[in-house]
């Protein structure tokens, strides 16, 4: 949360930047004999825009066209597959989404099998359930292993991306009788593991966030501030 706070804030500065101070500097700039620098000229052209509105149509049509293509019937697997893409790119952040999936799949599957559901049973209703097509592939493919008499430790050991720690919980579930709070208690500490790097990448991104806002508003000073500096050494 506190990198988004870091993020709302500088959007916000940067707003009032553009709309109330450098309409005072480019008052003062009209008085200039000189042309201004490029980036003065580019600032001054986005807190106009930004005055006059003109930002809001092209934002509006983006909005409303991407909430189209999102909500057409069909595109739902076709934006998953897009974001898998995405994913293969950055992959600790890939990492971090296939474990928080399987851990939510293993808790399902260990609150389905201390109800009293069998392990086919429940594997059914989980695929039935579970959306996104790399785990239900793999759903079904765990299913298909165990009806071939192979055990849930040596499915999950088949399937690319899973997690080796929730392998070795399934075996000893498995051994000792006690699958069914095997399953939930590694889907918690999948989970947890998962929460946990989450917040040391938070804690990593906020030092990075705060060069990038300080580059940001240094870059806008050094606009409004460098036409002057060339007049005075003019």
């Amino acid at each position: 949360s506190y990198p988004l706070t870091i993020l709302v804030i500088a959007t916000f500065m940067m707003i009032g930047l553009l709309v109330w101070v450098v309409p005072q500097f480019e008052s003062l700039f009209l008085t200039f004999q000189k042309p201004l620098p490029i980036i003065t000229q580019w600032i001054i052209k986005i807190s106009q825009s930004l005055r006059n509105g003109q930002w809001f149509l092209p934002v509006a049509l983006l909005v409303i066209l991407s909430a189209l293509i999102i909500h057409r019937p069909g595109n739902g697997q076709y934006i998953k597959s897009l974001l898998d893409r995405a994913l293969r790119l950055m992959p600790p952040i890939r990492h971090l989404v296939n474990q928080y999936r399987w851990a939510q799949i293993a808790q399902r599957l260990g609150l389905l099998l201390q109800s009293g559901i069998q392990l086919q049973d429940a594997l059914l209703m989980i695929t039935e359930s579970v959306q996104h097509p790399c785990q239900n592939t793999a759903l079904k493919q765990i299913s298909g292993q165990l009806e071939r008499g192979r055990t849930l430790n040596e499915a999950w050991g088949e399937i690319e991306h899973v997690d080796l720690r929730l392998v070795q919980w399934t075996s000893v579930g498995e051994k000792t009788g006690r699958l069914a709070s095997m399953m939930a208690q590694a889907g918690n500490l999948l989970e947890d593991d998962v929460n946990l790097r989450l917040e040391k990448m938070s804690q990593m991104l906020e030092p990075f966030m705060m060069v990038c806002v300080g580059m940001i508003v240094g870059t806008f000073l050094i606009g409004l501030y460098l036409p002057m500096f060339e007049l005075t050494a003019g």
